[in-house]
């Protein structure tokens, strides 16, 4: 009973601010009592805070890469912050979390402003930290095709040029 009642009276103080320390204990009690549902509805309201609030972005892709791991279908609690943690993820190289956290983006907000971003951040991932620069380039194509105006044009048309030329020299050296 003593988790219990340590975790409602974390959730109570944490719904009126909470220091990180606090919202990390509570996180912490959740994951002993194995409330995975609890641990990914405090993520959805926590990423935001660790975001803007406390600007503790690499914490924030902490919690995020935890709430993937217990669902694979996690999604913080407004779109824009998948571009927000989607580029924190990549300026510290977790190609494999940007992957996870832009995957179908454009499925689940399909009008979106933050798709092609999202989008070219996941080929960039897919192409540093997969070294699949077939998939890659076939994401930063469908971008070219269906967004040639966009405002990241030159930095699409930049990976796909690279991305282009690493997979014909691949194709290349396996001719010989």
């Amino acid at each position: 009973g003593n988790v219990e009642e340590a975790i409602g009276l974390l959730y109570r103080e944490l719904r009126t601010g909470g220091q990180p320390e606090e919202h990390d204990r509570y996180r912490k009690l959740l994951e002993l009592q194995g409330r995975n549902e609890d641990l990914l509805a405090h993520g959805r309201e926590y990423i935001p805070v660790l975001l803007y609030g406390f600007e503790q972005p690499k914490k924030a892709l902490g919690v995020a890469e935890q709430c993937l791991k217990l669902d694979p279908r996690f999604e913080p609690s407004e779109p824009r912050q998948v571009r927000d943690l989607a580029r924190i993820a990549d300026r510290y190289n977790w190609y494999e979390l940007v992957m996870r956290l832009t995957n179908g983006f454009a499925k689940r907000h399909p009008n979106h402003p933050d798709v092609v971003e999202n989008y070219y951040l996941g080929a960039k991932a897919l192409f540093y930290g997969r070294s699949d620069e077939t998939k890659a380039l076939g994401v930063l194509r469908q971008l070219q095709k269906r967004f040639p105006d966009h405002p990241m044009k030159d930095e699409i048309d930049q990976l796909a040029a690279t991305a282009e030329s690493v997979a014909n020299s691949v194709s290349g050296a396996n001719r010989t």
